[in-house]
């Protein structure tokens, strides 16, 4: 490895290795219960940082590239790679706080693309839904209220983009996916009635 054969890359290594073990507890020494919390929430704030940052990272990127990102009616390699990232953000636990600005930002992205939702293939519409409808599951009641105004906003977008005539695309994979939610999990863990305000 070149960088252990140089004097600088070695003492990059020892100092990065300094700075991983003055963010770590050292379980060898007594460790207090506040140490453990201090510990919790420094590792908390820097993950909802990252989170925030690859937020703001995708939004630059698709209003710098958002005459690529509406090729073939939003259905491109481009858009899916996006969109995989939003999708990832709701699949995998993120802190409350986050998921504010998660949800802030996918109303952004229904906004500036809809067709990638409303027109050609259903894939996207449908995982959307669906991830969306799971968070209706949280047992934060914040999360559920952002995700069933989601979905309400997804619907509203859906019936403007087809001049007022039908949000029927929306409606059936919301539809669909909520009845295989409810068949998969206990009634008293979904929520009915934050589902019910979206449909």
């Amino acid at each position: 490895m070149p960088a252990l054969r140089s004097r600088t890359g070695s003492s990059r290594l020892q100092h990065l290795s300094s700075l991983e073990s003055s963010f770590t507890l050292n379980h060898s020494t007594g460790v207090t219960e506040a140490d453990i919390l201090h510990q919790a929430l420094l590792e908390g704030n820097c993950s909802t940082e990252v989170s925030l940052t690859v937020l703001d990272t995708i939004s630059f990127f698709t209003q710098t590239f958002r005459t690529q990102l509406l090729n073939s009616d939003c259905h491109n390699s481009l858009m899916k790679k996006v969109f995989d990232i939003y999708l990832a953000f709701l699949k995998n636990g993120q802190s409350e706080i986050c998921l504010k600005h998660v949800f802030a930002s996918l109303r952004s992205f229904i906004s500036k693309f809809p067709s990638a939702f409303f027109k050609g293939r259903v894939d996207m519409c449908a995982a959307f839904c669906y991830e969306v409808l799971k968070c209706c599951t949280s047992k934060l009641n914040s999360t559920r209220n952002e995700a069933s105004a989601l979905l309400y906003l997804l619907m509203r977008s859906n019936f403007e983009f087809t001049k007022r005539r039908t949000f029927l695309r929306t409606h059936l994979q919301v539809s669909h996916y909520r009845e295989i939610l409810l068949i998969a999990l206990s009634p008293s863990s979904f929520s009915y009635m934050t589902t019910a305000k979206a449909c």
